[in-house]
């Protein structure tokens, strides 16, 4: 249960989308054509600044699963559909913070809490994919180096992408969910990456998000439209 949050990010993963094209045989005479130039996938900077705090650095840009056809098989069949964007994705968080008089940092952890997929933001139930669940996989707990000058203070967070940048965190201190799966709508929010106890330790961690997967049920009325939702990453101090 969520009791506290430090430092909330209310920036999305992105925009995911869904479209669902449909699949009457009778329907013909239009060549529909779709190409997307940007977005293009990977990673996106966090939005607070990390010198001094306990931010997120780094999180997957965007979602996208496509365009899909409407199966015909029924209500409540249930689909899966694969992010098409191939740029590797990280979460990324970095523990600036001053420890004073002796106090250890606190601990912490990173979560994930999904929107409805909706049309154009719609709050319609007719609008929405009823049931719809993120699906990710993480990978394993890396240090992440940050660039600084001699002083010590932060002047860059690169991505995590890049080579040399990340490399094997030896301890047991943070943690990932290897499986996480957020519920749309639900108001949930999922931990991903977590520091469980308190430590004197600054640090900046990564995990890298894959196997990116939206698992929902396609009702014949949705035919034709193009559903999108916004991933909420945050960071708890209250736990």
């Amino acid at each position: 249960m969520k009791k506290g949050l430090l430092a909330t990010l209310l920036v999305s993963a992105g925009v995911f989308s869904l479209a669902l094209v449909p699949t009457d045989a009778h329907a013909a005479d239009e060549t529909d054509l779709r190409i997307t130039i940007d977005p293009d996938g990977g990673s996106k900077p966090g939005e607070n600044p990390l010198q001094g705090n306990l931010a997120i650095a780094w999180i997957p840009a965007n979602m996208n699963f496509g365009s899909n056809p409407n199966t015909g098989e029924g209500k409540g069949v249930v689909n899966v559909y694969k992010d098409t964007l191939t740029k590797s994705t990280y979460l990324a968080v970095s523990d600036d913070r001053n420890v004073q008089n002796g106090e250890s940092l606190s601990k912490w952890r990173t979560v994930a809490e999904l929107s409805d997929f909706a049309v154009n933001g719609s709050t319609e139930e007719a609008d929405k994919l009823a049931n719809a669940q993120l699906e990710f996989n993480t990978g394993a707990v890396q240090d992440y180096a940050l660039e600084k000058d001699e002083e010590g203070n932060i002047t860059k967070a690169p991505n995590p992408a890049t080579d040399g940048v990340l490399t094997t965190h030896a301890g047991s201190d943070i943690t990932t969910v290897k499986s996480v799966k957020v519920v749309a709508g639900s108001k949930t929010a999922v931990p991903v990456l977590t520091k469980a106890k308190p430590n004197d330790a600054k640090g900046a961690y990564a995990t890298e998000i894959t196997d990116k997967k939206l698992r929902v049920a396609l009702p014949q009325s949705q035919a034709g439209k193009t559903f999108t939702a916004k991933l909420t990453w945050s960071l708890e101090d209250t736990f």
